[in-house]
C-alpha cells in the first residue's frame, strides 16, 4: 500500500515527527551550538539528577534559554492553530480569518487605546 498524503491518518504521524525534529533542531541551534550528543548528555544528567562540570554552561543555556523559548513557541503555535480551527468550526466556513470577522480591527483598537491612555501591564491584566 502506497503512502498517500490525502489520507489524514497518514498525515498526522508525519507532522508529529516533523514537529519533534523541529523542536530538537531548535534546542541545538543557536549562538552556542549544542551537538546531539551534548543534548543527550544534558537530558541524561537531568533525568538521573546529576550535575556535570563539563556541560555546566551548556546546561544553563539549555534550561534557562532554549527550552523555555522552544516550549513557548510550540505553545503559541498550538494556541493559534486551535483558535483558527475554532473560528472555522464556529462559523462553518473553512475560509474564515480574523480579518473577515473584524477581530484584527478590534485588537488594533484595543492596542491604540492602551497606547493613548498609557495603561501599564497590571492595568491591562486587571481589566
Amino acid at each position: 500500500m502506497a503512502f498517500e498524503l490525502t489520507n489524514y491518518r497518514n498525515l498526522i504521524p508525519l507532522l508529529t515527527v516533523g514537529l519533534i525534529g523541529l523542536i530538537v533542531t531548535a534546542l541545538m541551534v543557536g549562538r552556542f551550538d549544542l551537538s546531539f550528543n551534548d543534548l543527550l548528555a544534558i537530558l541524561n544528567n537531568w533525568v538521573n539528577g546529576r550535575q556535570s562540570t563539563e556541560h555546566a554552561v551548556a546546561e544553563q543555556i539549555f534550561f534557562m534559554i532554549r527550552l523555555p523559548r522552544t516550549l513557548l513557541a510550540v505553545s503559541v503555535g498550538v494556541g493559534l492553530s486551535v483558535a483558527g480551527v475554532l473560528f472555522q468550526s464556529l462559523f462553518r466556513n473553512p475560509l474564515i480569518s480574523p480579518d473577515i470577522l473584524g477581530v484584527s480591527s478590534g485588537c488594533t483598537l484595543g492596542a491604540a487605546v492602551v497606547l493613548l491612555l498609557s495603561i501599564s501591564m497590571p492595568g491591562i491584566l486587571q481589566a
